[in-house]
């Protein structure tokens, strides 16, 4: 019997990862909750086929789960990034089975790309450090919005924002104090 090639999408979770296998038309193959743990997810989706690629959204512990993936499996994996994973989230029909056979989908397709290498342990990293600028850049952008007052000059208005700094940084229990 001939193998033919496969598409792994993986919506992965702390305690389980829904496998979704599309084959090279598009077709849903297989689509099911595994148990978070490398050999059943191998096991399950080469029973269709040979992977050609899967595509895990990057998440926390995502990054170690692809590795196991790529040593144990062989497999190509792609992390998807974190701000269309965002989105995945935000839509109102949202399942674990829908997410995992979209990201199948794009891997068939060729959507999903990384044009970073390395380690996915620092393509996590880098994308969750791009994320968290742009969260500083949002609340920078917010912090000037609330602080347009009618100073007249300019030490006025510079003594009024260090103060809603730091009532700001003294009220946010997320901001980082060294």
């Amino acid at each position: 019997m001939d193998r033919i090639p496969v598409f792994v999408g993986l919506d992965y979770h702390k305690d389980s990862v829904r496998v979704c296998v599309e084959d090279a038309q598009g077709r849903v193959l297989g689509n099911r909750g595994c148990v978070n743990d490398v050999r059943r997810v191998l096991t399950y989706a080469e029973r269709f086929g040979y992977v050609q690629g899967a595509a895990i959204e990057s998440c926390e512990g995502a990054a170690d789960f692809a590795e196991e993936l790529i040593d144990k499996g062989g497999w190509a994996v792609h992390l998807a990034h974190p701000g269309y994973v965002r989105r995945l989230r935000q839509n109102p029909d949202k399942t674990d089975h829908s997410d995992a056979r979209l990201l199948a989908d794009l891997q068939r397709v060729g959507f999903i790309v990384t044009n970073m290498t390395g380690w996915s342990r620092k393509v996590v990293k880098f994308y969750n450090g791009r994320g968290t600028e742009e969260q500083w850049i949002r609340e920078g952008n917010y912090a000037v919005k609330w602080t347009r007052l009618s100073c007249r000059n300019f030490n006025d208005h510079q003594t009024r924002l260090q103060l809603f700094a730091l009532v700001y940084n003294l009220g946010n229990p997320d901001v980082r104090r060294d």
